[in-house]
C-alpha cells in the first residue's frame, strides 16, 4: 500500500521540485533490491493440474541475454507483484524463444532443454522431473520446480501464440491451462534502417530523403553508401555460401526470397528484382544491405523490399558480424533490425517508411500469457496482469535508458541493468501503474475506488470523491442540496442565482420556472413573484424582474391588464412602466391624463394605410384624433378614410360642381320633354338607352356601397369601389373639408342634401322653361316645349330612381358604427366620432338622418300609391306622363316592377349600413341578389329582350363580386389569391360595363316595334 501512494505522490512531488531523496529506497546498477517499499512477501494459493493447491511465488520469464524488452517489462511487473501486492515473486531464466515458453507453461518435462518428452500432472512426477539429470548436452534438469506448477506462470512477450498448433502439433491445446490475457500494447516489428548520420548527410548536401523507400527505387541514394563491391573486397561474405543449404531453416528462408523474385549471385547475394535487372552493374550501383541471421526470417519486410522496386543488394552474415558491422559504423549500408530490441539503440539509426504490401500481413502484438489458475488465486493480480498496457513510445524510451548503460558500462550484471531501468521508470510513471492496479486509498481527486471493478474509477455525475476518515477509501459521496457537480470530481459547486437544487446527487441545477426567482447561490428552492406576475423566462435572478404575463399589460397602476386588441404586450416590462404595448398596424392609441393615472384608449382604424407600424398615422392624418381619423389643416378626406393634400384648384370643385348639376338637370328636363312628344319608335328607343344608363349607374353605386361592407378588400378593389361613392353622392370628392371645417354635421348634412339639390334644380327649371315657352311660342323656328307638373313628377321621379341607393345609404351611415377596443362606438366613416347620443354634433346628424329618410319614405310610399292606381288611371294622358319613369318599360303585366328596384335598393343600403356581422353581411346581400337573379330570369319584366338580359348580367356580376369578398372575411388571403379576386373582379365590371354601353348603343340606332302599353286597359 505504501509504494502504491509513493508512485501516486511521485509525479506531482517531482514537477513541484520538492521530490525527497529518502522518499523511495537507493537503487543503484549495482544493487537494487527494493525499488518502491519494503515488506514481507507472501506465497500465492495456486491450485495444480491434479486439483490440488500448492503453495508458490509468482513465476516470471525473463530472458537474461538476448531479448532485453521482454526483461525489462518481466522486472516492472515484478517489481509491482512484490512490492504493490505484496507477493513473492521468482524470475526463471530460458524465456529466449518462444518455444521454451510456451513449453515451460504447458508444463512439459525437459523444456529447459528444448523438448517435451511428456507432461508433468501430479507431485510425483514433478520430484521426479525436478531430480532427474538431463540428457541434452546443456546438462539442466528437466524440470526447475519440484511442485507440479508449470516453471513459468506468466510471459509478457509471445509472437507465436497464434501459431501454437503449428509450433507445438503434440501438445493437446484444448486442454491446456495457458490463458492469453490480452496484449502488451506495443508492436514488434522487424525494419530497415539507414545511420543517421548518412541520411542527414543526404539531406544537407542535396535534401535527398533517406527514410522514404521511393528514394530507393532511384540512382539517387546510391551516392551515400558504400557499394555491395566495397564490402566483397574487404571480405564482407554470406555466412551461407551458395543458394541452396542442407539445412531446412535456411533452405526454407532461401525459398521465400525465390518466391519474392529475389536473384542470388554467385557471392551468395540476394537481389531485389529491380536490382537484378541492372545486370553485373549491381556491385557498383546499388545499395548494400546486411541482414543477420538465415533462422530469422523477416516475410513482411522482404515482400516490401521487393514490391517497391528498391535498388537493394543483401547479404545475410549472421548474428555476430551482423552486430559488428552496424554497431562500429564501418560501413555506410542500410540493415535490419528489430523496433523493440535496444542493440543499436544508441546509434539513434532512422527507420525507413516502406511501402505496405498485402503479401504477407503484419505479425500481431505480442500476447501476455498466463497459467490461469493462478489469475483465481489473487483479483489484485488478476486485474494488473489485465491492465498492464505499454505503448511503444513507452517501450522506446525504456529500451533507450538501457541501450545508454550497456553502451556506457554502468553495470557489471545485466539483471541489475534490468531492474534498475525498470524501477525508475516506475517511480517516475506513477500515473500510468495507478491506472493498472488503482489502490483505495491512492485514488486521485475526482475519481473513487470502485470494488467491482477493483481500482479506481471517476465519480459519477452529481458526486465527488471524499476519503472515509475511518478506512482512507476514496469513495463517491453526493451533492448537497443547493449544490452539484456536473461530471464528478473535487467539489461541488453552488448553484448560480435563477437556478435552484431541492434533491441530493445531481449534476444540475435546475432553473426557476416562470413566475420564480432566485436572488441569491446555492438555493434549495425558489421565490414565487408577487400574485398576478410571472416572468419572461426560467432562471430569472431578481424580483424586479417580475413582469405581467404574455397576453397582459402594466397601465401604470401596479396590476397587470388584458391585452386590448390590435395591440402586442411587451410583458417583459415591470407593472409601473406605463404602457407596456406596442400598437399594430390598423390600430392606434391615445392617452389621458399623465403619470400613474395615465390611460390608454386603443381605437381601430378604417384601413391599414391610415393606421401605421409604431402607433404612427399617414401623412396628413392628425395623430391626436382617435383612429387618426382626423385630417391636418391643409388636408381633405375622401370616402375610404384617406386624407388627401388639398389641391390649388379645390375651392373651383363645388361651385364648379353645382353649376354643372343645374346645366345637367336642364338638359334632363329638356330630353324628357322631347321624348314625349316623339313616336313610339323613338320613344322606345328612348327607353333602352334611359333604362341601360340607370343600370350602369346602379351597378357603380351597388359597388360604391360594397366597398363599406366589413371585409378587408385589396386595397387595388378599395380605391377602385371607394371612387364609384361619387354616384352615391359622396361629396368628399368635393374637396369641403378643404374649405370648411371638417365636422361630422356639416359633412353629414353635405352627403345627405346633395340628392335634395338635383331634385331643387329641377323645380328651378320649371318656371325657367315656361318663360322660354311664352317666348318662342309664336317663332316660326323654334319652340320651346311647355314644363307641367306632370312632366316635373316625372323628372323627379327618374332623379329619384337613380338615387335611391345614395340617399337610403347616407342616410344610414350614421348608424354604421363599430366597437374599438377600448369599448366606445365609432361611426365607421367618421371614425374621430362617437356614436354617442349625448354628443351634440352626432345628435345634430341623427336628426339630418331622420329627416332624410323621412323624405325617403315619403317618395317610395308616393312611387307606391302610383304603381297601384296604374292600371285604372294609364288611360288619362296627364297620369301617363306622371308615371312615364316607373311603369313605361316593364310589359303590361309586369308594370309593378318598378317597386321591385326599389325594395332592391333599400335592402342593399339596409344591409351594408345596418348589419354588423361580416357573415351576416354576406349571406343577405347574396339572398337578396339571388332573389334578384332568379326573379328576373323568371318573369322578364322589361319590354325589349336586351333589357332583360343587361339586367341578369348585372345582378350576376353583383353576385359574383359578394362571394370572391367572402374570401376577405376574417381571414388572410395570399397575395396570389388577392390579385386572382382584382383581375376577376375588374374584368367582370369592364365585361358588364361594355354590355350595357353596347345596348345602349344599339338602342339609339334600331328601332323596335312598339308595345301597346296600358292604354289598353285603360
Amino acid at each position: 500500500m505504501l509504494g502504491a501512494l509513493k508512485l501516486w505522490l511521485a509525479p506531482l512531488l517531482v514537477a513541484s521540485g520538492v521530490l525527497s531523496s529518502d522518499l523511495f529506497p537507493n537503487c543503484t546498477f549495482d544493487s537494487c533490491p527494493v525499488c518502491l517499499s519494503a515488506g514481507t512477501k507472501h506465497a500465492l494459493y495456486v491450485e495444480g493440474p491434479d486439483g490440488v493447491t500448492y503453495e508458490s511465488f509468482f513465476r516470471i520469464a525473463r530472458c537474461e541475454d538476448y531479448w532485453d524488452s521482454q526483461a525489462i517489462v518481466s522486472n516492472i511487473i515484478g517489481i509491482l507483484v512484490s512490492e504493490m501486492l505484496a507477493v513473492g515473486i521468482e524470475y526463471v531464466p530460458g524465456g529466449e524463444t518462444d518455444a521454451f515458453v510456451l513449453m515451460a507453461m504447458n508444463n512439459c518435462e525437459g523444456w529447459m532443454n528444448g523438448v517435451c518428452s511428456r507432461i508433468i500432472n501430479d507431485a510425483a512426477d514433478a520430484n521426479a522431473a525436478a531430480d532427474r539429470p538431463a540428457t541434452a548436452p546443456v546438462g539442466s534438469p528437466t524440470k526447475r520446480f519440484k511442485d507440479p506448477l508449470p516453471d513459468m506462470h506468466f510471459h509478457p512477450e509471445i509472437f507465436d501464440w497464434a501459431r501454437r498448433e503449428q509450433v507445438f502439433p503434440t501438445i493437446d491445446w484444448t486442454k491446456t491451462q495457458i490463458a492469453k490475457i490480452g496484449a502488451v500494447g506495443y508492436a514488434a516489428k522487424e525494419q530497415l534502417y539507414v545511420f543517421r548520420e548518412v541520411a542527414d548527410e543526404a539531406w544537407d548536401r542535396s535534401m535527398t530523403i533517406l527514410d522514404y523507400w521511393r528514394t530507393y527505387a532511384t540512382p539517387a541514394a546510391s551516392m551515400y553508401f558504400d557499394t555491395p563491391s566495397d564490402l566483397i573486397s574487404a571480405g564482407v561474405a554470406s555466412e551461407q555460401l551458395g543458394c541452396s543449404s542442407s539445412e531446412e531453416l535456411v533452405q526454407s528462408g532461401m525459398d521465400l526470397h525465390r518466391e519474392l523474385w529475389y536473384s542470388c549471385t554467385k557471392e551468395s547475394w540476394w537481389l531485389t528484382p529491380a536490382c537484378a535487372a541492372l545486370g553485373e552493374k549491381w556491385k557498383d550501383e546499388r545499395v548494400p544491405v546486411i541482414d543477420d541471421d538465415w533462422s530469422y526470417v523477416k516475410p513482411s519486410l522482404y515482400a516490401e523490399m521487393a514490391s517497391s522496386g528498391m535498388r537493394l543488394a543483401k547479404v545475410t552474415v549472421g548474428y555476430d558480424l551482423h552486430y559488428d558491422l552496424v554497431y562500429s559504423f564501418r560501413y555506410r549500408a542500410l540493415f535490419h533490425w528489430w523496433n523493440t530490441d535496444t542493440m543499436f539503440m544508441v546509434k539513434r539509426p532512422v527507420a525507413i517508411n516502406m511501402r505496405p504490401t498485402d503479401v504477407f500481413h503484419e505479425p500481431e502484438p505480442p500476447s501476455k500469457l498466463v497459467y490461469a489458475p493462478v489469475l483465481a488465486a489473487s483479483e489484485r493480480l488478476k486485474l494488473l496482469l489485465s491492465n498492464f498496457h505499454l505503448e511503444n513510445d513507452q517501450l522506446q524510451g525504456i529500451l533507450l535508458a538501457a541501450a545508454q548503460a550497456t553502451d556506457r558500462g554502468l553495470f557489471t550484471k545485466k539483471s541489475h541493468m534490468f531492474q534498475k531501468v525498470a524501477c525508475d521508470w516506475l517511480r517516475a510513471n506513477g500515473d500510468l501503474v495507478s491506472s493498472w492496479l488503482p489502490d483505495s486509498r491512492a485514488c486521485p481527486p475526482g475519481q473513487a475506488f470502485d470494488d467491482s471493478f477493483s481500482g479506481c474509477l471517476p465519480c459519477p455525475p452529481g458526486t465527488i470523491s471524499v476519503r472515509n476518515r475511518s478506512t482512507l477509501v476514496m469513495q463517491c459521496d453526493p451533492c448537497q442540496l443547493g449544490r452539484y457537480s456536473d461530471a464528478g470530481g473535487v467539489t461541488c459547486s453552488d448553484c448560480i442565482i435563477g437556478f435552484y437544487q431541492d434533491q441530493r446527487g445531481h449534476s444540475s441545477c435546475q432553473p426557476c420556472p416562470r413566475g420564480f426567482f432566485t436572488s441569491k447561490k446555492a438555493e434549495i428552492a425558489c421565490s414565487q413573484c408577487d400574485a398576478g406576475l410571472t416572468t419572461m423566462y426560467p432562471g430569472t435572478t431578481s424580483q424586479d424582474q417580475c413582469v405581467c404575463p404574455e397576453g397582459t399589460h402594466a397601465p401604470g397602476d401596479g396590476t397587470c391588464k388584458i391585452c386590448p386588441e390590435g395591440t402586442l404586450c411587451k410583458h417583459d416590462m415591470p407593472p409601473t412602466d406605463g404602457q407596456a404595448f406596442v400598437t399594430l398596424r390598423g390600430y392606434h392609441t391615445t392617452s389621458r391624463g399623465a403619470g400613474p393615472l395615465r390611460k390608454f384608449d386603443v381605437w381601430k382604424c378604417q384601413g391599414e394605410d391610415i393606421c401605421l407600424d409604431g402607433n404612427v398615422c399617414s401623412e396628413g392624418h392628425d395623430p391626436d384624433s382617435p383612429s387618426c381619423s382626423a385630417c391636418l389643416p391643409g388636408w381633405r378626406r375622401e370616402s375610404a378614410g384617406l386624407c388627401i393634400k388639398c389641391a390649388s384648384f379645390a375651392s373651383w370643385l363645388l361651385p364648379l360642381t353645382t353649376l354643372c348639376t343645374f346645366i345637367a338637370t336642364g338638359i334632363m328636363h329638356y330630353a324628357l320633354l322631347r321624348a314625349s312628344l316623339r313616336s313610339s319608335v323613338e320613344l322606345a328607343e328612348n327607353v333602352v338607352v334611359s333604362t341601360t344608363a340607370g343600370m350602369l349607374v346602379a351597378l357603380i353605386q351597388s359597388l360604391g356601397v360594397f366597398s363599406r361592407l366589413k371585409l378587408d378588400w385589396p386595397p387595388v378593389l378599395r380605391d377602385v369601389f371607394s371612387t364609384m361613392n361619387v354616384l352615391n353622392l359622396d361629396t368628399s370628392y368635393l374637396a369641403i373639408g378643404c374649405l370648411i371645417e371638417d365636422s361630422l354635421p356639416i359633412m353629414f348634412f353635405s352627403n345627405n342634401v346633395a340628392p335634395y339639390v338635383l331634385m331643387a334644380w329641377l323645380v328651378a327649371w320649371m318656371p325657367l322653361f315656361n318663360l322660354c315657352h311664352r317666348i318662342t311660342s309664336q317663332s316660326s323656328w323654334i319652340v320651346t316645349p311647355r314644363l307641367s307638373m306632370e312632366h316635373l313628377i316625372n323628372a323627379i321621379g327618374y332623379a329619384f330612381m337613380f338615387f335611391c341607393i345614395a340617399m337610403a345609404s347616407q342616410a344610414l351611415s350614421i348608424f354604421q358604427c363599430y366597437e374599438n377596443p377600448n369599448g366606445v362606438y365609432s361611426i365607421r366613416w367618421f371614425a374621430h366620432h362617437a356614436c354617442d347620443s349625448t354628443i351634440s354634433s352626432y345628435a345634430v346628424s341623427v336628426g339630418i338622418a331622420c329627416s332624410n329618410l323621412f323624405c325617403l319614405t315619403c317618395m317610395c310610399s308616393y312611387c307606391t300609391y302610383l304603381v297601384l292606381r296604374a292600371p285604372a288611371s294609364y288611360g288619362d294622358k296627364r297620369f301617363r306622363v306622371k308615371v312615364f319613369f316607373l311603369v313605361y318599360k316593364y310589359r303590361n303585366s309586369r308594370w309593378w316592377f318598378g317597386l321591385c328596384h326599389l325594395v332592391r335598393s333599400l335592402a342593399l343600403a339596409v344591409t351594408t349600413m345596418l348589419v354588423d356581422s361580416s357573415w351576416t353581411q354576406f349571406v343577405l346581400l347574396v339572398g337578396i341578389l339571388m332573389a334578384c337573379l332568379l326573379l328576373s330570369i323568371t318573369i322578364l319584366p322589361f319590354t325589349d329582350l336586351s333589357l332583360n338580359v343587361a339586367e341578369c348580367l348585372e345582378w350576376a356580376v353583383l353576385l359574383v363580386v359578394i362571394v370572391m369578398g367572402s374570401l376577405y372575411i376574417d381571414a388572410e388571403a395570399s397575395s396570389t389569391l388577392q390579385f386572382g379576386v382584382e383581375l376577376g373582379i375588374l374584368c367582370l365590371f369592364a365585361s358588364c360595363v361594355l354590355v350595357l354601353l353596347a345596348i345602349t348603343s344599339i338602342g339609339l340606332r334600331a328601332a323596335c316595334v312598339p308595345r301597346n302599353v296600358l292604354s289598353s286597359r285603360a
